[in-house]
């Protein structure tokens, strides 16, 4: 994308800029967006359009039938097993059974006899027994579809990346990669007579320049384009969505409840988490205006007879985009409402807690060795050695909590207050660590963003920032000139490769560049750039705007390639060396664009994904009837070609 917290932020730092009458240049209106950016009611519409055409993602008509419910489904049934599994444990926290002691009165060092008391603790830990079975009854299943089998990613591939036949292109596609410039015009000329209609095309403007620029970014701490590194590029943008928060703001994305911003019922009050009643009402639904004004848009574009209009899929309507938007604001509550897991409580480790320890360890029989197996075999065949280990680590720390509360019913009758209590707080420890495995390992999948807890586990320092080192030790600059680096695949001929395959998303792809290597970013003369920075460098970062540049690739058109893209980079680098050809930073690239929509000033069609280099406008390919960017790998002949433009 960028990820939806990191446009989120550059939308947020724009309309703090308006509030202040800055942010737009000379040529805006900054009373009248000031007061429509006051009005909490008018927040939705400027923070869904900076999410751009992302939440198209969700249109369910335009994916293959077989995959809907795998595919789209699978965004929001992740976090459903990550809540179950949080209720399940919520319920085990050891306070019910640390009340009782604490009524009871009796000394830490004395043993429990009041025979109702013990009664009430065995029911606590009976209770608790049946929900961990329960529990592990599912999690074998969870933990083979999101943890250790996940492949999501290698089944599904967008059209776009695919080579689709023409007719077939999704909508969140077509709006990346055709005619984004000239989409970006059409809603802020149509937007221009609506109020709330113009905030989002103000919003959807920054998703355009944030894109532009930070797409290079994430590409090259991916090594190439989604196309080509789909699970490492989404990966690499969760932890960044919540590593920038934390930085930023000092909030947790997962707990920042900011989907409340992009729900039509928000009125400025938003219920903390857990609230019996919600404000805004999550029932959120695009109002039909909206919904029109954004399905004219694209119907008007790209339906004027254009030689590549047959390119994109079904017709879009304003239900299509309602119910894009239901499911994208439901899998994005999920995703920044899901608070935590009180931390354990400390407890001392006694001679009687280990006696029951050791019975709870002789009871577990083969699990010890299925743990030990399980972590041996990954370290001998897996690049990483790590996802069969957690498996093993969350599936032994729930059998151990199980085989702890069958030692403690056993010994509840001989064990003292303080055993008791530190007993409790060690089965909760085990289950809490598990908790915690799970969220790492379906973060690590790319498939949910990661927690606070997890912000410097080793395998996620190479998304913090692009000089730091994957486990093999390479950084960015490990690909710096063979971008973009093409996809790769281990052959899987023997069982142990199948487990690499499943974990190279985690490593920098080897120097295996497409046949016509790039420019991946742009080159400063400045100590700090796209290869040694933190993702906020784009953001507001000290990158120069070379608006020569800009109109020099506005007039690149049928007949211009990757010569013609070069041509001018290094021409403009000779001539004008102290101001090297950059797009400047996020914010800024923001005024620029505007300042030219206002003054009817020509700006290009950036290819939103970056996905043959940075500063690229849309492209085709020529040669291949059905412009596949998969062909970039394989065919020496293929060339590319430049869109018309404005």
């Amino acid at each position: 994308m960028p990820g939806p917290a990191l446009h989120h932020i550059i939308a947020e730092t724009l309309r703090k800029k308006i509030l202040n009458g800055q942010g737009l240049g000379n040529s805006a209106d900054y009373s009248d967006l000031q007061n429509l950016l006051s009005d909490p009611k008018n927040l939705p519409y400027y923070f869904l359009g900076c999410q751009g055409p992302d939440f198209l993602f969700f249109n369910t008509k335009d994916w293959p039938v077989p995959l809907v419910g795998e595919g789209v489904e699978i965004y929001y049934k992740v976090y459903d097993a990550i809540e179950e599994f949080k209720k399940s444990l919520s319920d085990l926290v050891p306070q019910p059974i640390h009340e009782i002691l604490d009524a009871l009165g009796a000394l830490e060092d004395q043993v429990v006899q009041h025979s109702s008391t013990l009664t009430e603790i065995e029911q606590l830990f009976s209770d608790m027994k049946a929900v961990l079975e329960g529990l592990l009854a599912n999690l074998t299943e969870m933990i083979s579809n999101f943890i250790t089998k996940f492949d999501l990613y290698e089944q599904l591939g967008h059209p776009y990346r695919d080579g689709e036949t023409k007719g077939e292109w999704w909508w969140f596609d077509a709006l990346h990669y055709r005619k984004s410039g000239r989409f970006l015009k059409t809603l802020l000329d149509e937007g221009s007579n609506h109020p709330q209609h113009f905030l989002y095309s103000l919003g959807y403007l920054t998703h355009f320049t944030g894109d532009t620029v930070g797409h290079a970014y994430v590409n090259i701490n991916s090594g190439g384009p989604y196309r080509n590194h789909s699970q490492r590029h989404k990966t690499c943008e969760n932890y960044q969505d919540v590593f920038n928060t934390h930085i930023l703001n000092n909030t947790d994305w997962n707990s920042s409840k900011i989907h409340a911003y992009y729900n039509f019922n928000f009125s400025g009050k938003i219920s903390p988490i857990g609230a019996n009643s919600e404000i805004p009402d999550p029932s959120s639904k695009m109002p039909d205006h909206l919904a029109k004004f954004i399905a004219d848009c694209i119907n008007k574009l790209y339906g004027t007879g254009d030689s590549d209009d047959d390119e994109y899929g079904k017709k879009i309507n304003p239900s299509d985009v309602d119910n894009a938007y239901r499911i994208y604001y439901k899998w994005l509550k999920s995703a920044t409402d899901t608070g935590t897991l009180p931390a354990p409580v400390p407890y001392s480790l006694t001679a009687e807690l280990l006696e029951v320890w050791e019975t709870a360890i002789n009871n577990l029989g083969e699990i010890g060795d299925f743990i030990s197996n399980a972590i041996n075999s990954a370290g001998n065949f897996n690049i990483l050695g790590m996802f069969l280990a957690l498996a093993a680590i969350i599936i032994a720390a729930v059998a151990t909590a199980l085989a702890l509360i069958d030692a403690i019913l056993g010994a509840l009758s001989t064990l003292t207050v303080a055993g008791i209590r530190y007993l409790a707080s060690l089965v909760y420890e085990h289950l809490y660590n598990a908790f915690q495995n799970f969220r790492l390992g379906v973060s690590l999948n790319g498939l949910a963003f990661p927690m606070m807890e997890h912000l410097n586990e080793p395998r996620f320092q190479q998304f913090k920032n692009t000089a730091f080192n994957d486990p093999l030790g390479r950084n960015a600059s490990f690909l710096k000139n063979h971008f973009p680096a093409k996809k790769f695949k281990l052959p899987t001929t023997a069982f142990w490769q199948e487990f690499f395959h499943r974990e190279k998303h985690l490593i920098y792809p080897p120097k295996d560049g497409e046949l016509k290597l790039t420019l991946a970013g742009p080159i400063l003369n400045s100590a700090s750039d796209y290869y040694n920075s933190e993702a906020l460098f784009y953001v507001t970062g000290d990158i120069p705007l070379h608006q020569k540049f800009i109109d020099a690739l506005a007039d690149l058109g049928p007949g211009d390639d990757d010569t013609s893209f070069q041509k001018i980079y290094l021409e403009l680098r000779r001539t004008d060396r102290k101001n090297p050809p950059a797009l400047g930073n996020a914010i800024d690239l923001t005024l620029e664009i505007f300042d030219r929509w206002r003054k009817q000033k020509k700006f290009p069609d950036f290819n939103l994904d970056a996905d043959r280099g940075y500063a690229y406008p849309c492209w085709v390919q020529m040669g291949d009837p059905r412009e596949a960017p998969s062909v970039l790998k394989h065919n020496p002949e293929t060339q590319i070609s430049f869109i018309k433009n404005l």
